[in-house]
């Protein structure tokens, strides 16, 4: 089962894919995994240090802006050297990307809504999204990406719960 988490936060998805990970033994492909790589070489931050996501995301959109398939053909490349069927991406960031790895195969795309903040602020993500990006899609135009299935949670009990529930049903639907 090839799983894609998409949504306004990448927080939640990366949170609903660690779980994805850890219990169902799911092989987590990361979009953003090439650029950590290559920061800390660059500049040497030590194994186990953060690359922060203002950085992450700057990165990765001056590489889109030179090619807009550069990412999609890492995942696609990985997609192609692994053996296991059971994978999650929780991090594609412009709907042109989605689109790209979608074609490759039976991909599931599930939008994946988080605990709302108490004091919302949009302009914390809005201000890195460019003409594109799922971030805006989903602000201002949900239908602009088409999800298979979606999942909100208000915490990490409400997370578990909500993924194994879409688990038991993708999996009779899809196994």
């Amino acid at each position: 089962m090839r799983v894609i988490l998409v949504g306004a936060k990448k927080e939640p998805c990366v949170r609903v894919a660690r779980y994805l990970e850890k219990k169902y033994l799911f092989k987590l492909v990361e979009m953003t995994a090439p650029i950590e790589r290559f920061y800390r070489s660059l500049y040497y931050t030590g194994k186990w240090n953060r690359v922060r996501w203002e950085k992450t995301i700057q990165i990765y959109d001056a590489l889109y802006s030179v090619d807009n398939d550069i990412f999609a053909q890492y995942v696609i490349a990985r997609l192609a050297d692994t053996k296991r069927e059971d994978l999650v991406i929780p991090d594609i960031r412009y709907i042109s990307e989605l689109e790209k790895v979608r074609e490759q195969g039976d991909f599931i795309v599930v939008r994946v809504t988080g605990p709302k903040p108490t004091a919302p602020r949009p302009g914390k993500y809005l201000g890195d999204a460019g003409p594109g990006t799922i971030i805006l899609a989903e602000y201002f135009n949900k239908s602009a990406v088409m999800v298979d299935y979606a999942i909100s949670y208000e915490n990490l009990k409400g997370m578990k719960e909500v993924t194994d529930y879409m688990m038991q049903e993708l999996t009779r639907r899809y196994k």
